[in-house]
């Protein structure tokens, strides 16, 4: 079976990751050269990953290098984006997605509401 996003797509990582699939978890090894932990950000919003660096090399003449990074991925639809995890080892990053048992999440109640309404047909007689 393909695994696919929540928008019915295939993942695409960025092309400098690998994602390993394994039956609890998807781990995505991201390449980090030259970023320490201080100048990485992640965040996930509507199952999408977004990690951003920044970081500076110094000054050269006068002028102050800066490099900046991002890298998007969507998660796919059996990841559960709100028990992401990331590790930070030898210029790698590693984001850790637990799988939802049975593949799906799972399902919540949603709770009916009924507004108080005043019937214009009653007379009240």
């Amino acid at each position: 079976m393909t695994v696919l996003t929540s928008t019915g797509r295939p993942p695409t990582p960025p092309a400098d990751a690998c994602v390993e699939e394994l039956p609890a978890e998807y781990i995505v090894h991201l390449a980090v050269p030259g970023y320490a932990v201080r100048d990485l950000d992640v965040e996930v919003f509507d199952h999408v990953v977004t990690v951003r660096g920044d970081r500076s090399r110094g000054d050269l003449g006068g002028f102050r290098m800066r490099d900046r990074l991002e890298e998007r991925l969507e998660l796919p639809a059996d990841a559960d984006a709100g028990r992401l995890t990331a590790t930070y080892l030898r210029e790698e990053l590693q984001l850790h997605a637990p799988r939802f048992e049975g593949g799906a999440p799972p399902p919540h109640k949603v709770a009916i509401q009924r507004p108080f309404a005043v019937n214009a047909d009653a007379s009240g007689v």
